[in-house]
């Protein structure tokens, strides 16, 4: 799991968790998995509110903008 978001990578690492049968390199493992969905949340929780906070700057923008150009033309 070298990659953060290489997906095969992650369905084998899976796979290979489902297989092992030692209990402390499953624990490894699981703590792995765990770590990496926490990582794949966090990232697009941030990815949404950074759309989000750019998305609603430029529609203000626009709107200030589209304003002004009607009391220019006023």
């Amino acid at each position: 799991m070298a990659d953060i978001f290489n997906y095969e990578s992650v369905q084998e690492a899976y796979r290979t968790l489902k297989a092992t049968t030692d209990p402390a390199m499953r624990s490894q493992m699981t703590t792995m998995f765990v770590w990496w969905t926490i990582a794949h949340v966090v990232y697009y929780i941030m990815a949404g509110v950074a759309v989000i906070l750019l998305g609603r700057r430029l529609i203000q923008a626009s709107f200030a903008a589209f304003k002004e150009a009607r009391r220019e033309r006023a």
